[in-house]
């Protein structure tokens, strides 16, 4: 009977996301775009720092600044597949700090669509700090496909329209969840 009034409890492993969105661009157009390694990555575009990690192969630190309630957020990141036009994936290391989730894995893929376009396919593996409460964790996972569905939408807009219209939506992007 004490089991009614216990907290339901989440359960534990990684949380896959997917998020796919048609974009009016080659592929050859958007790989840039979230390549660490090239100089037209959309996170550098946009003002973030990209730093390759010395002594690494495919490592970089993503320092995003553009959330000021946050301070500067540093994300260690590690390329595990890169197929110029293809494919780009990584595992994402995420900083100590007051949301459950501490690592991603992210899987980018881009088909030709009808036409000149492109299918863009975000697959995320999401890890969450455990024990967690089942409605904090309905909440993180619901925050992480936001984030999903705004980071294509990003995308989308720069290859379609350029940084400028990115920057000109940027903070109207942004959903909260409580």
């Amino acid at each position: 009977m004490l089991a009614w009034f216990k907290p339901k409890m989440a359960p534990e492993g990684p949380v896959t996301l997917e998020y796919e969105i048609e974009i009016d661009a080659p592929a050859h157009e958007i790989y840039p775009l979230i390549d660490f390694a090239d100089s037209r990555n959309a996170k550098r575009q946009l003002g973030e720092t990209v730093r390759e990690v010395a002594g690494r192969e495919g490592a970089f630190e993503l320092v995003l600044a553009s959330y000021p309630d946050l301070g500067d957020l540093t994300f260690d990141i590690t390329v595990t597949e890169a197929a110029a036009n293809k494919v780009y994936a990584f595992h994402g290391k995420l900083p100590e700090g007051p949301g459950a989730l501490i690592s991603t894995q992210e899987r980018y893929e881009i088909e030709p669509a009808e036409g000149s376009g492109s299918l863009l396919r975000l697959i995320v593996d999401a890890n969450f700090k455990f024990p967690m409460k089942e409605k904090v964790y309905k909440r993180e996972v619901a925050q992480m496909m936001m984030a999903l569905h705004n980071a294509c939408a990003k995308l989308k807009l720069h290859a379609e329209q350029g940084v400028d219209a990115v920057h000109a939506v940027h903070d109207d992007m942004i959903v909260e969840v409580d």
